[in-house]
């Protein structure tokens, strides 16, 4: 995994990642990573803003061939390279908020999305895009909950440097992926799943309605599994979920 293409500007590191390997041939591994995107993307058509040159913004290609119903390990995999990194550096409080964010205490820290190709019944490539908060401090009023490495440690970061220990912590998960080893990754997964064991609110999306769950689980397809208070389980999907918060009135996200 040694190819780094880097780009001053570009729409999405995805996108252009994407349309590489759609050209050319690539090899696994291969990073785009730019100092700043004009339409950076989320998870189902968010975007993800950033200062130029402050954060990590890139994109890794990947040829798991992997069972598509196993695809969510992929994410795990991303997830726990992401935490890894940040233990790596010693920023403390490190979750993973699910489906796809890195929250350090109730701020968000990073977040990525996972663009994959299903041949037949394999996930035969993925495009796995990542947005990592280094060393911005000031962040639009409009993302509230924002924090990054710099405002968490009070140091400055080389990012070339951050992006180093991302890979090498990416090739130890992503090797455990393609070994077999699925209860592992499940395991540490749930040891750092944000508000994992314990009574919080949340909103379902399809009705408004706000309620308080523990989280139990997660599925093997990557739905989210709670247990509400009158012992009711219920079970979402990406999108059908919100966390509510209530520390400066009443936010969802």
């Amino acid at each position: 995994m040694d190819s780094i293409i880097h780009l001053k500007s570009v729409e999405s590191t995805n996108d252009y990642l994407t349309r590489l390997i759609a050209t050319e041939e690539v090899a696994e591994g291969t990073v785009v990573m730019a100092d700043f995107q004009t339409a950076g993307r989320g998870q189902t058509g968010n975007t993800w803003e950033s200062a130029k040159g402050e954060n990590l913004l890139f994109s890794m290609a990947l040829f798991p061939d992997i069972p598509a119903s196993s695809s969510f390990l992929l994410s795990q995999v991303v997830s726990l390279a992401l935490i890894d990194t940040l233990d790596s550096f010693s920023i403390p409080d490190s979750h993973i908020k699910w489906p796809n964010d890195i929250y350090v205490g109730d701020n968000k820290m990073a977040g990525f999305i996972i663009d994959q190709t299903v041949l037949g019944d394999k996930v035969s490539s993925a495009v796995a895009g990542i947005g990592l908060n280094v060393n911005q401090k000031d962040f639009p009023s409009e993302l509230p909950n924002a924090t990054s490495m710099a405002l968490i440690s009070g140091e400055t970061f080389r990012l070339k440097d951050v992006l180093k220990v991302f890979r090498t912590k990416f090739v130890v998960r992503y090797n455990q992926l393609l070994s077999g080893e699925d209860d592992k990754i499940r395991e540490d997964y749930m040891a750092r799943l944000f508000r994992y064991g314990s009574m919080y609110p949340y909103m379902a999306v399809t009705d408004g309605a706000i309620f308080n769950a523990i989280i139990t689980g997660v599925t093997p397809k990557g739905c989210l599994q709670l247990r509400l208070t009158d012992g009711t389980e219920r079970t979402f999907a990406f999108k059908e979920l919100r966390f509510v918060y209530y520390s400066t009135g009443l936010s969802l996200e």
